[in-house]
Parts: structure tokens; C-alpha cells; sequence
């Protein structure tokens, strides 16, 4: 386990050590335009899930006879 750990260390700081120059360009505003796509994406997703269990807490809720808070 300690040796693959160790080779597998020593690959990785190899791999990174020798550098490739990088035939690619990315937009300075991609960066922007993802989190203006992610954050509502992420907010739909919260209040999704948070309604998806107000729900399940109700009809758990009206099971058992508990009142709920």
C-alpha cells in the first residue's frame, strides 16, 4: 500500500515536473459566463430539494399523527 502510495507520488510529481506548452486559449470571461450559468442552476436545485422535504416531513407528519412545528 506505502509503495504504491510512493510510486504513485513520485509519478505524479515526474508528470507535473516536466512542462508541455499548452496549444490552448481560454477566454478570460469563461470563467463568468459558467458561474452566471451554475448559480441559478444551484439555486433551483436548493429550493427544489428544500420543498422536496417539507413535503415528505408533512406526509411523514400526518402518518404518525405528529403536529407539525
Amino acid at each position: 500500500m506505502i509503495r504504491s502510495a510512493f510510486t504513485l507520488a513520485v509519478l505524479l510529481f515526474f508528470t507535473m515536473a516536466v512542462g508541455h506548452p499548452a496549444y490552448a486559449y481560454i477566454d478570460p470571461n469563461t470563467g463568468g459566463l459558467l458561474l452566471q450559468i451554475l448559480t441559478p442552476i444551484l439555486g433551483i436545485i436548493v429550493f427544489f430539494w428544500r420543498r422536496v422535504l417539507s413535503i415528505g416531513r408533512q406526509i411523514v407528519d400526518k402518518l404518525f399523527g405528529r403536529k407539525s412545528v
